[in-house]
């Protein structure tokens, strides 16, 4: 493959990569690192904006607790089922909310009218998110498989909403440990690194204060500009 790689870019004067970990791979397979420039996606920061969080749980009929979103495809790898199990730890402490579609959307249709802490909010337009992350205190994405620069990650931070991701892929190139944690998704870690946040609120308002300006600096239009620049050149 790295060959098959290495000849089928060999003729590019300029080669895009999503992330660090991505740069490294073209480097081992042989490829210049010199002709490797790196771009991260990129959100509307307008229709992803800070939101006063009481005023997005209010508009979305949430409770005023404790609050972990979840974004994506409600599918086994993307860890729904994980973090489905973290929920039931947390049943006094904490809501889960659960934002997209897919083939495990009636088990948690079934599990929000069953369990007090679970929330099913369905499928939303990108015109939604934004209340979404507003009205949580963390977002986590805990895939069981590598991704590679999802959205959510991008859409929390300019949210000013810290995250959780996966050690999984290339996804922890998108975040710092300022503005967010990279762990195994595992139950266990999950639970962990919840509890250590509803106990220490303090450090989990420092994080989520730098998020947005981060988000502003690496998720901005400037890497369509990288994109668009790469190709007059």
């Amino acid at each position: 493959m790295a060959r098959v790689m290495k000849w089928t870019l060999a003729a590019s004067d300029i080669i895009l990569a999503v992330g660090d970990e991505s740069k490294k791979e073209l480097i081992e397979a042989g490829i210049p690192g010199e002709k490797i420039r790196i771009y991260h996606q990129w959100v509307d920061q307008e229709l992803f904006r800070d939101r006063e969080k009481q005023e997005c749980r209010h508009a979305l009929g949430l409770a005023n607790t404790f609050t972990v979103l979840f974004v994506g495809r409600l599918l086994e790898m993307k860890g729904v089922l994980v973090l489905r199990e973290v929920a039931r730890h947390f049943t006094d402490e904490a809501n889960f909310v659960f934002v997209g579609d897919g083939p495990l959307a009636g088990i948690l249709r079934e599990d929000s009218q069953r369990e007090s802490n679970t929330i099913y909010a369905g499928r939303k337009h990108a015109t939604e998110l934004s209340t979404f992350y507003g009205a949580a205190d963390i977002a986590i994405l805990p895939s069981q498989s590598a991704e590679g620069s999802p959205l959510v990650v991008a859409e929390s931070l300019s949210c000013g909403c810290p995250i959780i991701v996966t050690d999984k892929g290339a996804v922890s190139d998108m975040i710092s440990p300022e503005v967010g944690v990279v762990l195994d998704p595992t139950v266990d870690n999950l639970c962990q690194q919840i509890r250590f946040f509803l106990q220490n609120p303090e450090k989990l308002a420092r994080i989520a204060s730098g998020c947005r300006k981060y988000a502003l600096m690496k998720f901005g239009e400037g890497n369509a500009e990288l994109i668009a620049a790469s190709y007059v050149n």
